[in-house]
């Protein structure tokens, strides 16, 4: 299911930037800007390919960033070129891969939840390890008991 995710996402980049190249060729301000900006997205869209393809774990959250930055591209081109297809087609294509980049992130098996031992000082320097366990040691319930009973006096 992985592989067909990823050339989904190398297709969708590729219309993505067909659909670019096409409004750039509309613009008649900012046309170096949105030059620069397609360069520079073929460049990320290169690290995700690679990203995506050796399935590291970076790979589908930098693509969903990229789709994100790629959709806000495509409200700029429309704002500038008011071509409405285009805008809809690349939308599409935008939001799609966005979906399915966000879907695809899995959560990150390097942070399991286990119970370490949380090694506490008594004030004579004696080590206690604590596992939020409710077990009471002889020592322990000396001191609850003289708390109690200094709490009595008073």
């Amino acid at each position: 299911m992985g592989i067909i995710r990823t050339i989904t996402i190398i297709a969708l980049l590729f219309l993505n930037f067909l659909g670019a190249i096409y409004l750039e060729t509309k613009l008649s301000t900012y046309f170096t800007l949105e030059l620069v900006f397609i360069v520079v997205g073929l460049i990320l869209a290169l690290g995700l390919i690679l990203g995506l393809g050796l399935e590291l774990k970076w790979g589908w959250p930098i693509t969903t960033i990229a789709f994100s930055l790629y959709l806000a591209n495509t409200v700029f081109l429309y704002v500038l070129t008011r071509s409405f297809l285009v805008f809809a087609l690349m939308l599409f294509f935008n939001t799609a891969g966005l979906l399915i980049s966000i879907i695809s992130i899995k959560e990150d098996d390097d942070f399991t939840e286990e119970d370490h031992p949380l090694e506490t000082y008594d004030f004579d320097d004696e080590p206690h390890s604590v596992v939020c366990d409710t077990k009471t040691t002889k020592k322990t319930a000396k001191k609850q008991s003289k708390k109690k009973s200094k709490k009595k006096k008073k």
